[in-house]
């Protein structure tokens, strides 16, 4: 059961993938604002995918510990 919910969320998320790079190449001359939006979208709807295919949550943890401004951080 495990892999074909694996499969089921790749074949989604590759052929989900395949649309965000269309668009996005469609929408690459409008506002650097309008990119993001659209890159936080699709990035959200992956995420989505993912909860509802696979069962996975998102947790985050410390929040109040990154630092104001650049940083580096890596998990």
């Amino acid at each position: 059961m495990v892999v074909l919910r694996s499969v089921i969320f790749n074949v989604l998320f590759y052929a989900s993938f395949l649309v965000v790079v269309v668009i996005g190449t469609v929408l690459l001359p409008l506002s650097r604002t309008t990119m993001m939006r659209f890159i936080q979208a699709s990035a959200r709807y992956g995420l989505w995918l993912l909860r509802v295919t696979c069962g996975t949550k998102i947790e985050v943890r410390g929040i109040e510990n990154i630092p104001k401004g650049a940083a580096f951080l890596a998990g």
